[in-house]
């Protein structure tokens, strides 16, 4: 996680990239003149819902605004993580098939030991 500092200098470069006013900003996403410039001088903090708005409005990828992390980036983390969760749902699958060949020989297994039992009269 990036520390509050390059949120700060993220919020302040999208914003000039975009070319709006830090009270252009604050009005876009319903907060009062100042706060903008109190988020990039780091006085306060943003909240996570003002981020999202933030975000929204400079046309940046939340996930860049709080953590720096370009959407390539982004992407190839999700794209690794999709690839371990499908290789745990094939190993898995692989423990369910081996439990259900299991049961079905218990199975078998029991049918056979009751039919032993009935023929000797237990």
């Amino acid at each position: 996680m990036s520390t509050a500092i390059e949120v700060q200098q993220r919020i302040k470069k999208a914003r000039l990239y975009k070319g709006i006013s830090r009270r252009q900003l604050a009005m876009s996403i319903g907060k009062g003149n100042s706060i903008i410039g109190e988020y990039e001088t780091g006085k306060s903090s943003p909240p996570l819902d003002d981020v999202y708005l933030i975000a929204e409005v400079l046309g940046v990828n939340v996930e860049w605004l709080l953590t720096g992390a370009t959407i390539d980036k982004v992407r190839k983390e999700k794209a690794d993580k999709i690839l371990i969760l499908q290789s745990e749902v094939i190993r898995i699958e692989g423990e369910i098939n081996f439990c259900a060949l299991q049961i079905k020989s218990y199975k078998k297994e029991l049918k056979a030991v009751q039919k032993e039992l009935k023929t000797l009269g237990v």
